[in-house]
């Protein structure tokens, strides 16, 4: 107690300073006095009191780096003079466990000092089994210093991957129930949450599925709410809970991710239903439950589920006495209802009050009665009435024709009011249906025949909203269904209008860079799909209409039965597609950002719907100017697959193919493997045993080459040409004894049984697999870089259904939906990890860099000239290095072992980035020095006056070994020489003695910052131990 009074304060008392983040003297004298105590065994009552650990706690969370380490060093010097047990609120000590509290609280320190103050991601991650031990139901750590530590990690001053590595190893533990969380709801609300409502763990986590949309990070905070819930003794812990959560919530106002608040809604109302009896909440938990609901910026079914969420809580957790009078619970109570009512009946009541006498035309066969609906004066299509208009419309084109000009004015109208309304989401899901009805468009073509050279203006009119309307759905793929599904009907019912509207450059676009959701939309999905849960009929489909994929099938099944008399629009498509991949130059990279596999597989379509014979020469090349320079293998197989059904159409071009592989240089082997596959595949379809013996013939000696790709392609395809012959029966092969030997010997080979699952080996059937599901849906998607399908085959059998029941018209289909499969080679069994996995019970070493101790702590107390005095007696000299990389490793050398100085050519060196690379911060902690390299031989001769000895590291006809016998001088110089030159002979004149490092291998040279290593290694094993520490 007397040394606290000498410095003026003590921890426990009154007069404490107040503690902030540059309080680093005020803890290093307490980390002396403390130490002193150690050592004098003197009492101390301050130590019994929980002031005294709450202001060491409070300086471990504030505190900068050093700061935080006298911390760390007190605990465990207090822990050691304690004379009685502890109990205070933030420690707990028993003397007859010190032992065990010392060691569980050195590996503390130790975890502090890893993932707090050394933050190296590896090393991290590497201790989080410690950590769970360490804090597990078995721990000694008080849980305000466990909240600490998670508190220092999760700061925003700690870099994102760090804290996502605690912030998921907590989760993982709060889950798996590996420790008791009572005491841990204070660091829920205030270090927690703050992390884990990040936008952006919840983007990464996204993941979307043709059945569910799924964030799994969102999910697990989800639980790990419901779990403090659940965990909570009492009632008043789980309101405070409840509470703590929804206040975080509307404390952080626009400063959160708002999806992350549905989770949170979701973790509460989960926690509250498993509990078998929830206490009734009061009207402060329903104060803040319809401030949550009314907070903005959610979308329309985020906000449909939030109301949802909090609905729930009041229907089945709150008493139904005097809701009513609780300010905004009637507000509330109509956006709940309104929730439950079906989206028809809401639409049957907004057309009540439109005048259906002048929109149902039933006295008058045109849009006479529409031309004033733009008006000011008539609001029949403003506002909120404009989406029921538009359905009224659409229902009266259904039924009539009306004057070309009257549907003009009446069309141009509503596109005014919807993009007055900036294409909001319900007038914008209403526009393609409407304008691209067949009976707009046959009005247009029929006006275009009754007046060819007249002036109409509907064609510029739907031009330019179609391009609009796809510029929009590139952003808002939500359109997309709508706007390809309308152009879809609108090409079969009225095909002339592909000779009118740009359709074949807007499918172009969407097959060249297919729109897909971006992430933000995803989540919209998400919450569609749980607030289905609530109200079915609220699902994705009342919101936004069918999901992309629909889209795509529409394109496609459009594609497959394309008008015949208008197939030159189609083959326009394919040569725009075509073209950027014909063109590429080599060397092309392996993946580029304009490339998709969507792309090659509607060419593989187009190319056998359209190609005329005249064109086939042409596409044939082209192809193979595109497989040339193709790296990627998925991509490499849709343009083989390309060029053999070319060859199955017009088959004389097949030995094109063959000429091919006699000529081509071994150089690439992946094309000649390539044209190899493509003659095998066109054998398969021909029936000419003239064509399949020359490419048996040369498969020979393709099969001895030294290419291991194109051995390895030979050996597969020999025993298949192998057999197409042996069920043509061409007798020319099959009775040729070197053909028969050369077959059995590869079909003995285990690797032709048994090669692995690739697109490389599947075995295709150019005729027999040319089906829809084949092309966009098989298999071979899920091989080398999983893809996933743009639509299935059910969702064009779906159209087809509802176009049957609608009674439209479609054209049959021109390639088969679904066949034969094309199977997948069955890939090997896995090697088993036999690596052995550390359970959290055992004891587990985990890295840490040397950060501090704590009699190194205690020796920085001591005055400012011992403490810059360095421990090892060496000099480094290094002025005749000149590359930054190299000197900041060397900076980082001579720090690590203690030496005296480090010089170098220019001090400029050490402010650049190459040099702190690798420097790290140890240039801040010793002494560097400049040295002119040209200065090097004077300073040499003045430190030898000082009795150093230099000696040059440098490999010479008189140089000593290093390690054989020698001992190198305690007081001593290393000079190091340049990278490419070493050290020069005017240097060499003045040192004393030369040293090498020996080697075996070939190379005879080291890095230079490997050499300094191993050489001030060496000193260090020879005269470490003798070295005293400054006292």
């Amino acid at each position: 107690m007397a040394a606290f009074v000498l410095a003026g304060f003590d921890p426990a008392g009154d007069d404490f300073p107040s503690i902030s983040s540059n309080s680093g003297t005020v803890f290093r004298t307490w980390f002396r006095i403390v130490s002193a105590l150690e050592a004098s065994r003197e009492k101390y009552t301050g130590l019994y009191t929980d002031i005294y650990w709450a202001r060491l706690r409070h300086g471990l969370l504030v505190g900068f780096a050093e700061q935080r380490k006298y911390c760390l060093g007190i605990i465990q010097r207090s822990i050691r003079i304690a004379r009685q047990d502890i109990h205070t609120p933030s420690m707990t000590l028993f003397l007859g466990m010190r032992r065990s509290y010392e060691e569980q609280y050195a590996r503390y320190s130790n975890l502090f000092e890893t993932i707090v103050l050394d933050r190296y991601a590896n090393q991290v991650q590497a201790c989080t089994p410690e950590l769970t031990k360490l804090f597990g139901s078995g721990s000694l750590i008080a849980s305000d210093w466990t909240k600490t530590l998670l508190s220092c990690a999760l700061s925003s001053k700690v870099q994102d991957g760090v804290r996502k590595i605690i912030g998921l190893w907590y989760m993982r533990f709060v889950l798996d129930n590996e420790g008791s969380i009572i005491s841990h709801t204070d660091f829920l609300v205030d270090g927690f949450l703050s992390w884990a409502t990040q936008g952006s763990l919840f983007t990464s986590t996204l993941t979307s599925t043709r059945e569910q949309t799924t964030c799994a990070h969102g999910e697990a905070l989800a639980n790990v709410i419901c779990r403090f819930l659940v965990e909570m003794p009492g009632a008043s812990e789980r309101r405070g809970v409840f509470t703590q959560v929804l206040r975080f919530v509307i404390g952080r106002g626009g400063r959160i991710f708002q999806y992350s608040i549905l989770y949170l809604l979701q973790g509460l109302l989960e926690g509250c239903s498993t509990l078998e009896s929830f206490e009734d909440l009061g009207e402060n938990e329903l104060d803040l439950l319809l401030q949550v609901s009314r907070l903005p910026g959610f979308p329309e079914a985020a906000i449909g589920l939030c109301v949802a969420y909090c609905g729930e809580f009041c229907k089945r957790f709150m008493p139904t006495d005097n809701l009513e009078a609780v300010p905004g619970y009637r507000d509330f109570s109509r956006r709940y209802e309104q929730l439950a009512r079906d989206a028809n009946v809401d639409f049957d009541k907004s057309i009540e009050h439109l005048d259906l006498d002048k929109l149902t035309l039933s006295n008058s066969p045109s849009l006479e009665s529409f031309l004033q609906l733009h008006d000011p004066e008539h609001r029949a299509i403003q506002g909120d009435n404009f989406v029921p208009t538009c359905t009224v419309v659409s229902r009266v084109l259904d039924r009539v024709t009306p004057k070309y000009y009257d549907l003009c004015v009446v069309l141009e109208a509503l596109w005014d009011e919807a993009e007055r309304q900036d294409f909001r989401r319900q007038a914008l899901l209403k526009l393609p249906h409407l304008f691209f009805h067949s009976t707009v468009l046959r009005a247009l073509a029929q006006h275009r025949v009754n007046y060819p050279g007249g002036g109409e203006s509907l064609t510029p009119f739907l031009t330019k909203a179609l391009e609009r309307l796809g510029e929009i759905a590139e952003g808002r793929t939500y359109l997309l269904p709508q706007l390809v599904e309308a152009l879809r009907h609108a090409c079969y019912h009225v095909p002339e209008i592909l000779e009118v509207l740009p359709i074949d450059d807007l499918f172009a676009r969407l097959v060249e860079n297919p729109p897909l959701p971006k992430k933000e939309f995803l989540f919209e999905a998400a919450a569609a799909e749980k607030l289905q849960l609530f109200q079915p009929h609220r699902d994705y489909d009342y919101y936004y209409g069918n999901r992309e994929w629909c889209a795509y099938a529409a394109l496609i099944d459009l594609v497959n039965s394309f008008p015949k008399g208008h197939l030159h629009v189609a083959e326009c498509i394919l040569k725009r597609l075509l073209e950027p991949w014909s063109n590429q130059q080599a060397p092309i990279p392996v993946i580029g950002k304009w490339k998709g596999t969507f792309q090659l597989q509607t060419m593989l379509l187009l190319v056998d719907l359209c190609m005329s014979e005249e064109d086939a020469t042409w596409y044939h090349e082209s192809f193979f100017k595109a497989l040339v320079v193709e790296q990627w293998p998925r991509y490499r197989f849709f343009l083989e697959w390309a060029i053999s059904r070319i060859q199955y159409r017009y088959p004389s071009l097949a030995f094109r193919s063959l000429k091919r592989l006699a000529e081509i240089d071994e150089a690439d082997p992946r094309h000649v493997a390539s044209i190899m596959k493509v003659a095998v595949l066109s054998c398969q379809f021909l029936p000419l045993e003239e064509f399949a013996l020359k490419l048996m013939l040369q498969l020979i000696p393709l099969s001895a080459s030294q290419k291991a790709q194109i051995r390895h392609e030979a050996h597969w395809s020999f025993p298949i040409v192998f057999q197409v012959a042996e069920q043509a029966k061409w007798k020319a092969i099959t009775d040729n004894p070197a053909f028969s030997m050369l077959n059995d010997h590869i079909r003995k080979v285990n690797r032709f049984s048994s090669y692995p699952a690739s697109i490389r080996f599947l075995e295709l059937n150019v005729v027999k697999h040319f089906t829809i599901f084949n092309i966009f849906q098989g298999d071979y998607l899920k091989l080398e870089n999983s893809e996933q399908e743009m639509f299935t085959v059910g969702d064009i059998e779906q159209l087809r259904e509802i176009d049957e029941r609608t009674g439209w018209e479609v054209l049959p289909f021109r390639i088969a939906l679904d066949g034969a499969r094309l199977a997948v080679p069955g890939s090997s069994e896995e090697t088993a990890d036999v690596g052995k996995s550390v359970s959290s019970s055992e004891e587990v070493a985990f890295q840490t860099k040397a950060g501090f101790d704590l009699d190194a702590l205690l020796a920085s107390t001591e005055p400012q000239e011992t403490i810059q005095k360095r421990p090892s007696s060496v000099i480094l000299i290094a002025s005749l290095i000149d590359n930054p990389t190299n000197l900041g490793g060397l900076s980082r050398i001579a720090e690590s072992f203690g030496f005296e100085a480090l010089y170098i050519d220019s001090l400029k060196h050490t402010a650049s980035k190459e040099f702190q690379a690798t420097a790290v911060t140890s240039h801040k902690h010793l002494p560097i020095e400049e040295l002119k390299a040209n200065k090097v031989p004077d300073y040499i001769v003045e430190l030898q006056q000082e009795g150093y000895q230099v000696v040059a590291i440098e490999q010479t006809d008189r140089s000593n070994v290093l390690g054989e016998g020698l001992r190198l001088p305690r007081k001593c110089v290393l000079v190091l020489g340049s990278e490419k030159g070493g050290v020069p002979p005017e240097v060499l004149a003045v040192v004393d003695r030369c040293v090498e490092i020996k080697t075996v291998g070939v190379t005879r040279s080291l890095n230079v910052q490997t050499a300094a290593g191993i050489v001030a290694y060496d000193w260090w094993r020879s005269w470490g131990k003798v070295v005293e520490r400054p006292e």
